[in-house]
């Protein structure tokens, strides 16, 4: 029985390749260039990037709504947010620039 197990998976792998080879690989991110894949990437980290942020925010509020009066709760909730806001800025400058350099480069 060992045996019968042991020759039915070699001749499987054995045709495996066979299977891969005659099926058609589709492009899952449905982009032609590097250029488009990159846009496609920065868009994905942008959104990604304002999700996180509102998130961090939202939890720097609640800490700062439950911190009691406590300063050094009430000092990081401040400090989340204002590190958040300059993160969230840095990334909306950013996509601003791509946004530019690409108008001079006529892209």
């Amino acid at each position: 029985m060992k045996k019968i197990l042991s020759s039915i998976f070699s001749v499987s792998l054995l045709l495996a390749p066979l299977k891969i080879l005659a099926a058609e690989i589709k492009n899952p991110l449905s982009v032609g260039t590097i250029p488009e894949l990159i846009d496609k990437i920065a868009g994905f980290l942008f959104g990604v990037s304002i999700a996180i942020a509102v998130i961090i925010i939202v939890i720097a509020g609640i800490t700062f709504v439950t911190s009691n009066g406590e300063p050094a709760k009430v000092e990081k909730a401040k400090k989340m947010i204002l590190y958040t806001v300059i993160g969230l800025s840095i990334i909306v400058l950013s996509s601003g620039l791509i946004a530019v350099i690409r108008g001079v480069l006529g892209n």
